[in-house]
């Protein structure tokens, strides 16, 4: 069985990540959270990220279903702790756990 200090609660929220010290011109990455607590996420991506990595994360949609402009918007810093390739509905992905560096 394995132990966690966090609870994790399960979700499904859309997200686009961008680097914190981001080139201009260099592309967003999408992705999902798919499971979160207080210290940090497990998210998929559909680009690579390599552990150390700060990301500034936005939420671009929600898991209860409101309308875009009934939703709040949410930013986060978060260090990429560890990152792998996977495979998820016939596309390239990347399983990312991520941990809170602060909100906004």
């Amino acid at each position: 069985m394995e132990k966690r200090y966090n609870s994790r609660r399960r979700i499904s929220t859309p997200i686009v990540c961008k680097r914190f010290n981001q080139a201009e011109g260099e592309l967003l990455i999408d992705g999902s959270i798919k499971n979160c607590c207080s210290a940090g996420f497990y998210a998929e991506l559909k680009a690579p990220v390599k552990a150390g990595t700060v990301l500034v994360v936005g939420m671009t949609g929600n898991s209860m279903g409101y309308a875009a402009a009934e939703r709040s918007h949410a930013l986060a810093l978060a260090e990429v702790r560890w990152s792998r390739p996977m495979q998820a509905e016939d596309e390239a992905c990347f399983a990312v756990g991520l941990k809170y560096l602060t909100a906004c």
